[in-house]
Order: structure tokens, then C-alpha cells, then sequence
């Protein structure tokens, strides 16, 4: 494997980070899949800059709506972490870590607190379901994968 350079991963969760209360609560009645276009054009951007290969963690991964919702939004998911059943969404990234030990640069981008559980220090980028992905959140996950030559676009 000498000289091949592995493409950082990111684990994405969507309720609390691609959407938001504070999103939907700005766009009246729609479907729970739907995803704040700011936030996708964040997470755009870290895919732009650091070449990262998405891996869904939400609670919603395997739903084949929101996937091709975040395909066509031009979110692609390379993958998704597996489920374990009564175990914290923490456990699950680090057991689809344990399945790729080649995987050493990643960040996890969540609103819920468990998703952190295992995590390397500065890992965890913690968004919040009252307001969602920031421009804070951005630079957070750029930093963690290394990204430091730039400033991350618009802020909320």
C-alpha cells in the first residue's frame, strides 16, 4: 500500500445537521427528508476541499428517498455504518471503523452527544437540532481533517 493516499471520511448525520428546527421551521409543512440547501452547500465544500468520502450515520441511512435526495443534492454516499441494535451511534462508527483499519482521517458531524462516543480528540464536530450546521461547524470538520489553508463560505 506504499504511496496511496486513503480519502478522508466523514460521518454525516442528517436531523440536527443537513436540517434543523430552526430550517424547517422557516418552511412550513414538508417531508422529514428534506435538507437545508446551506448546509448541503457546507458540506459540498469539505467534500471539495478535502476529497472526503461520505458515510451516513443518521438514522435515516437506508432510506432510499433521503440518499437519492443527497445524491441529487450532490451529497453522495459512499457508504453507511452499520446498526447495532441498543448500542450508541458512537459504537456504530467505531465498529464501521474496526471494518476499515486502513481509515486513520475522519470526522464525525452530529447533533447527537453518543456520536462521539470513541471518537479521537477533535473528531467530533457536535451540531444542535435547534439550529443545525453553521459556518463554525464547517471550519470544525475542515480542521479535523486536516484543511488549513482556507477559510470555510458563508456564515449563518
Amino acid at each position: 500500500m506504499t504511496g496511496i493516499v486513503l480519502r478522508p471520511v466523514l460521518f454525516l448525520d442528517v436531523d440536527g445537521v443537513l436540517n434543523s428546527a430552526k430550517w424547517f421551521a422557516s418552511q412550513g409543512p414538508m417531508s422529514p427528508t428534506e435538507v437545508d440547501p446551506r448546509a448541503v452547500r457546507r458540506v459540498q465544500r469539505i467534500i471539495a476541499k478535502t476529497g472526503a468520502r461520505i458515510v451516513l450515520s443518521s438514522s435515516w441511512r437506508g432510506s432510499t428517498e433521503l440518499e437519492e435526495k443527497l445524491r441529487v443534492a450532490g451529497v453522495p454516499i459512499d457508504d453507511v455504518t452499520p446498526r447495532h441494535r441498543d448500542r450508541s451511534r458512537g459504537y456504530e462508527i467505531a465498529a464501521w471503523l474496526a471494518a476499515h483499519p486502513d481509515v486513520s482521517n475522519y470526522a464525525i458531524l452530529d447533533d447527537d452527544a453518543d456520536a462521539g462516543d470513541f471518537a479521537q480528540s477533535g473528531r467530533f464536530i457536535r451540531c444542535y437540532w435547534r439550529s443545525g450546521m453553521y459556518g463554525k461547524h464547517e471550519r470544525a470538520v475542515l480542521a479535523a481533517l486536516g484543511y488549513e489553508n482556507g477559510q470555510a463560505g458563508d456564515q449563518r
